[in-house]
């Protein structure tokens, strides 16, 4: 494990030569932190957990990543990264929606009518 006070970037490698590194201000114990309490972390015996006993955090792996990579604002990101990717067929998926009036206009919750059932019923002999 490393930290780099001046890049603010957190750094833990597995034995297994897999790593992942991150800013520390994805982790809300660590955003107002100093870079003291940061470096103090540790691997727990288990090796499954980092945990900052003067912060009073412990993040095991999976919760760790899912912490940086599950938030809203990391989806979002990949979202911005995919919707301004080009190729060749999204080009013409945008061509072909364009040619049938392109994406339909957003109305007002209840100024859409109910759909009517297309059910039929038989009747009941008595």
């Amino acid at each position: 494990m490393s930290f780099d006070p001046a890049s603010r970037i957190y750094s833990v490698a597995c034995k297994n030569g897999a790593g992942v590194s991150f800013p520390v201000s994805k982790i809300r114990e660590l955003r107002k932190a100093s870079d003291r309490d940061i470096e103090a972390g540790y691997i727990t015996p288990s090796g499954d957990a980092i945990h900052w006993d003067n912060l009073d955090a412990r993040y095991t792996v999976a919760g760790f990543v899912s912490r940086i990579f599950g938030t809203r604002e990391w989806m979002q990101e990949l979202g911005k990264i995919g919707g301004s990717k080009t190729s060749g067929a999204k080009a013409m998926a945008a061509r072909t929606n364009g040619q049938k009036g392109g994406r339909p206009k957003n109305r007002p919750a209840d100024a859409v009518a109910p759909k009517k059932s297309t059910r039929t019923y038989a009747k009941r002999k008595s």
